[in-house]
């Protein structure tokens, strides 16, 4: 597999390559492990709802 040449393992490679739905692949350690909550913010500024709801009810 070229993903060993690189030095990844071939797993990332094979989920991104499924066929499976997003819902179940949303569960996948590949997509946990590369896609964090803090990655999520930061790269694409996607707002968490939790913080959003806590600022909301419990202003400072």
């Amino acid at each position: 597999m070229h993903g060993i040449i690189f030095g990844c393992s071939p797993t990332p490679i094979l989920t991104a390559l499924s066929r499976k739905g997003p819902w179940h692949l949303s569960r996948t350690l590949a997509t946990q492990t590369g896609m964090t909550n803090q990655w999520l913010s930061e790269s694409l500024g996607l707002v968490s709802i939790r913080a959003l709801w806590i600022s909301l009810h419990y202003p400072t």
